[in-house]
């Protein structure tokens, strides 16, 4: 997650970029000075009507901000672009006349989603909207819109992005409107269009993405998109899908990225002959299919000279023989093959893809044997070029990982294994070019981290054990060597806590450019806590079942800038100061909290702007009061969620020592709420906004 975007009223009233302080005005940017001042976007003072997000210019994951609710006169950054989200939950026609105070420039993208689906008598009136002429993305979702509107919208001539969600009164009409938006480059059109509109997306010259919801398509109208010039990324969901569909793509030869994604029944090798036509193509993606090829399909494959990925995503098994396997490796340019099972046969071909740089596989079952023998891995070790693989299927053992420390250009390495000894962790500490290391291992010992302490390049680390795992804090430090570390996840399964009793100090300083931590069944006593601090640019924290954190724990956190996640297990917090130290928390959005919190600690909650979802599980009352001052404190969270524990979250729950005079308050059921009883006889209070 990126760096948050927060600038002080004072400051910008100190620059006289402010005059007048209203609702809306508490949420800024940090970057202003860097993109060259601001400006002031115009919405009701007394509600807010949405909320608005701007662009990180430095996260390439997520790409946006969230910034604060679209309430008053908000200044925002006059360099970056700016999204403002609308949800609409009254059955009512919601007014946008509002957004006629903005310039046509102010918006780079609008997204406006319904809860219900919106009829002609209740839909909201999007002409409110033509007069953003700068608009470069719009998203409509259960609107209600039609042709008719889609019209009136003729003027939002520089959309370059334009998705529909349950539009079902779009139909014909809407898609022959879209004439009227030239410089479109992708489309999701999810209103399930029939064969005789898709005649008009060739209206669209620069379309080059399409996401198209099957559902009303027979066929013949997807031979339209052959009349598409730069159309080179094409998805196909939903049902009917089937090997019928896929022929009238045959003409599409210069289609570079061919998704298909759900369907009725199984593919069958009549697919594969309709793929081998499109010349052109680079990636084919199959997801949530039920993939039924053979060799005589992989071969009418043969002749893509430039298919660089094949990749499948499902429950169905994907499974490729020997024969199919070296048709496969025929293809000149293939460097990704991923979602495959494969036996023996099929690993021992695999060994010819010398180009191969990325395999995602599942180890087959050979008679009454998991993947084989071990010479089945050392075909992968043969693999060269290879820079990235996932191996599951069967747990890999010391001498499979031996085999696997001879891939010189390996980066990123995700594999099942079985009980490890030192010998197969000294092997993982020789692949010393790992960026990325996933391990599901068996019993995690102070050995396995003094190996992955030599990984010195890693980036992302994440290892889960089985309950056999014994860790003391003296092997947790060294990964104090993994300099470049920026996500950590460690993990042992079990429900019983093993605490780490070592008097050495928990030590992770030297991890500067740590972003995320999650840690689960790792026993940290209450000073173990204090590692957390100094992290200054750690974005996310998940702590399950690690001990208890007490109450002087949190203040730790208090001073993390880009923390946008806090998410703790066995918190106790009995008295206000603890999550009063939150205020510090300048980026948090998302706050989940279990534990004995009192009635007394979330009255001390502080004013949270940013925040957006907040949880809490406690033992114990919260009164009506609390929940409405919590529900004043967190303006743009929709509903504040405190509950009491199911029954299997309270055996987790650890018992905090009680304070002297202090009892156990048995819950009460209370009237400013609403409740309902889940399967596990839990009790959620939610207050809604």
């Amino acid at each position: 997650m990126s760096r948050q975007l927060c600038v002080g009223l004072l400051v910008l009233m100190a620059l006289g970029l402010v005059a007048g302080v209203v609702a809306g005005e508490s949420s800024g940017a940090s970057r202003s000075a860097k993109t060259g001042g601001t400006k002031v976007l115009h919405f009701p003072s007394d509600r807010s009507v949405g909320k608005l997000s701007v662009e990180d210019e430095e996260d390439e994951s997520d790409g946006w901000d969230f910034f604060g609710p679209a309430q008053g006169d908000v200044v925002v950054p006059a360099g970056r672009n700016i999204k403002l989200f609308i949800y609409m939950e009254n059955a009512r026609a919601d007014d946008l006349s509002f957004l006629s105070k903005l310039g046509p420039s102010d918006l780079y993208e609008l997204s406006i989603q319904s809860s219900i689906k919106r009829t002609p008598a209740n839909r909201p009136a999007l002409e409110s909207i033509a007069h953003l002429t700068d608009l470069r993305a719009l998203h409509l979702s259960r609107t209600g819109i039609d042709g008719r509107q889609m019209e009136s919208l003729r003027s939002l001539t520089s959309l370059r992005s334009l998705s529909f969600g349950e539009e079902h009164s779009f139909g014909s009409a809407g898609l022959a409107a879209l004439k009227n938006f030239p410089a479109l480059e992708y489309l999701d059109c999810g209103p399930r269009p029939i064969d005789a509109g898709l005649k008009h997306l060739a209206q669209l010259p620069n379309l080059q993405r399409l996401r198209l919801r099957m559902g009303g398509i027979r066929g013949p109208g997807l031979a339209y998109l052959a009349d598409m010039p730069r159309l080179d990324n094409l998805i196909l969901w939903g049902s009917p899908l089937s090997d019928l569909h896929v022929r009238y793509l045959e003409g599409l030869t210069g289609l570079k990225r061919l998704t298909l994604w759900g369907g009725d029944g199984p593919f069958t090798d009549a697919t594969l002959g309709s793929v081998g036509k499109l010349a052109s193509l680079e990636e084919f993606h199959l997801i949530n299919v039920g993939p039924g090829f053979t060799e005589v399909g992989m071969e009418r494959l043969r002749g893509l000279k430039n298919l660089k990925k094949i990749e499948y995503s499902g429950i169905s098994a994907f499974n490729i023989d020997g024969a199919g396997m070296r048709h496969l490796c025929s293809l000149p340019s293939l460097e990704s093959l991923k979602g495959v099972w494969l036996f023996s046969d099929g690993l021992e071909a695999l060994a010819s893809c010398g180009n191969l740089k990325c395999l995602n596989v599942r180890l087959g079952r050979l008679g009454e044997r998991w993947g084989g023998s071990v010479a089945d891995v050392g075909h992968i070790a043969a693999l060269g070029s290879l820079e990235e693989l996932d191996a599951s299927g069967r747990g890999l053992l010391d001498e499979d990982i031996a085999r696997l420390a001879s891939l010189s250009r390996l980066k990123r390495l995700s594999v099942w294994t079985g009980d490890l000894t030192e010998r197969g962790w000294a092997s993982i500490g020789e692949l010393g070019q790992l960026e990325s290391l996933h391990m599901s291992t068996g019993e995690i010992t102070d050995h396995s981290f003094e190996a992955v302490g030599k990984l010195g390049k890693l980036e992302s680390l994440k290892i889960s054990g089985n309950e056999k795992g014994r860790v003391t804090k003296r092997g947790l430090n060294h990964l104090n060597q993994l300099t470049n570390l920026q996500r950590l996840e460690l993990g042992m399964s079990g429900r019983t806590l093993k605490p780490i009793t070592d008097d050495t100090a928990l030590n992770l300083t030297a991890i500067k450019n740590l972003k995320g931590i999650s840690l689960t069944n790792i026993g940290l006593q209450g000073s173990d806590w204090a590692f957390l601090a100094g992290f200054e640019d750690l974005e996310y924290i998940f702590m399950n079942q690690c001990g208890i954190c007490p109450q002087n724990g949190l203040r730790y956190i208090k001073d993390l800038p880009q923390l946008t996640r806090l998410d703790l297990q066995n918190v106790n917090c009995t008295q206000g100061n603890g999550l009063a130290v939150m205020g510090g928390l300048k980026s948090i959005s998302s706050i989940r909290l279990m534990g004995r919190i009192t009635d007394n600690a979330l009255q001390r909650v502080p004013a949270l702007p940013l925040v957006q979802q907040f949880s809490v599980t406690t033992d114990v009352a919260i009164r009506p009061e609390t929940i409405a001052h919590l529900k004043q404190v967190l303006p743009n969270v929709r509903n504040v969620i405190v509950r009491q524990p199911s029954q299997s979250s309270r055996t987790m729950m650890q018992p905090a020592p009680q304070n002297r005079g202090e009892t156990r308050s048995a819950p009460q059921r209370r009237s400013s709420t609403r409740t309902r009883r889940t399967s596990g006889q839990r009790t959620r209070r939610r207050t809604n906004r």
